[in-house]
């Protein structure tokens, strides 16, 4: 999404909404994976990159060209809820597809295995250390056996059919306006109103209409030993959102030794204002076209950054400002703190909440695999 031009992938707001629809497990170690097209389970090789082979490394089990990730770890969903497991949404992988099931996670004593098989044979693949594996969000077992499905005509929803002819016409007239007179700015090449949950009238439709996710991290408070990142040895620790804007420290005391503070209810109150404050300027910035894509500007002037964007709390992407820097040979990555990692180690009780109070408990198995929220 990223490469795309424009960073145009973004404005699709159900596109966004699925990639954020639930956490991740992340690849404990790297390794080269190459399937020979046989059944049986040594047609698949799989070659670690680091020796000896880190905990957590995949395997061949079940043969037909499949590779399989052991999840160490028992998922607790509450009575009547169901674990729906897969490959994260919109990121495919050349030559291996990621196999998808439902897991009754409210009673089961099982773990469960997360499943890739290889769509085409005599293909090296590589899943990196930290790489997605498997990705999980709670659904509700009765839901689809109460659901109703049948056919109505569109003038069955009063006033449906004049929105969409509203909309359609509106559409095809954006749409030759934009190759007679195609637009400078970005933001003016796109409608946005779905995005802003608006009909052509303006009109907002529903009250719970959402423009992003904002999933809880893990609750590691019960966990007995320090977390850490996948990859090499001595990765730093990071044990909550909130560290995951700070510096990391390199090493962290097991949860039994950290000092427990409760927060007082001034402290409470100021997150409650601050999350408040934060959802009313991105619904403020929502309701201008202009200031609803993140701009791109190269060359921008000391002044006119002020001016437009910092005393205006107005994001910008500023490119090409680092091409003059000497690189001495070293290589930087920057990640946005939301894409920060966090290992499960997994302990009793490592609980979230979603926006439905639905909690999900992750009992004690074992301590490799990697959770992040999206």
């Amino acid at each position: 999404m990223d490469q795309t031009s424009e960073s145009f992938a973004y404005r699709c707001l159900p596109l966004n909404i699925a990639n954020a629809h639930g956490w991740e497990l992340l690849n404990p170690c790297a390794f080269d994976a190459c399937w020979n097209g046989g059944a049986d389970t040594g047609a698949v090789t799989i070659r670690p990159q680091a020796e000896p082979p880190a905990e957590g490394l995949a395997t061949s089990l079940f043969g037909q060209g499949i590779i399989t990730f052991h999840i160490p770890g028992i998922f607790r969903t509450p009575p009547g809820w169901n674990l729906w497991i897969g490959g994260s949404p919109n990121q495919p992988k050349d030559a291996i597809y990621p196999l998808t099931g439902v897991v009754e996670t409210d009673w089961s004593p099982f773990t469960f295995t997360m499943n890739w098989q290889f769509t085409r044979p005599n293909h090296w693949i590589c899943f990196e250390a930290g790489e997605p594996i498997c990705f999980l969000f709670p659904v509700q077992r009765a839901l689809l056996d109460d659901v109703r499905p049948a056919l109505a005509p569109i003038e069955a929803e009063p006033g449906l059919l004049d929105r969409f002819q509203q909309w359609s016409k509106g559409r095809d007239q954006f749409v030759l306006r934009m190759v007679e007179t195609p637009p400078a700015a970005a933001a003016d090449k796109w409608q946005k109103h779905y995005y802003r949950g608006v009909d052509m009238s303006e009109k907002q439709q529903i009250d719970d209409h959402r423009t992003k996710l904002r999933l809880k991290s893990f609750d590691a408070s019960a966990m007995s030993w320090p977390m850490e990142t996948p990859g090499p040895a001595g990765a730093e620790a990071v044990l909550s959102r909130a560290a995951q804007t700070a510096a990391p420290a390199a090493t962290v005391a097991p949860a039994a030794q950290l000092p427990k503070q409760s927060p007082s209810a001034r402290t409470l109150l100021d997150l409650r204002k601050r999350e408040w404050l934060l959802e009313t300027l991105e619904w403020q910035r929502g309701l201008s076209p202009r200031d609803s894509d993140i701009e791109r500007r190269s060359d921008l002037g000391s002044d006119e950054f002020l001016d437009r964007y910092y005393a205006a709390n107005r994001p910008v992407i500023l490119t090409g400002e680092m091409s003059g820097w000497a690189s001495n040979g070293r290589r930087c990555m920057l990640k946005s703190p939301a894409a920060i990692s966090t290992t499960t180690r997994i302990s009793t009780t490592a609980r979230f909440r979603s926006a439905a109070s639905t909690s999900l408990v992750i009992m004690e198995c074992a301590r490799f695999f990697s959770l992040r929220r999206e």
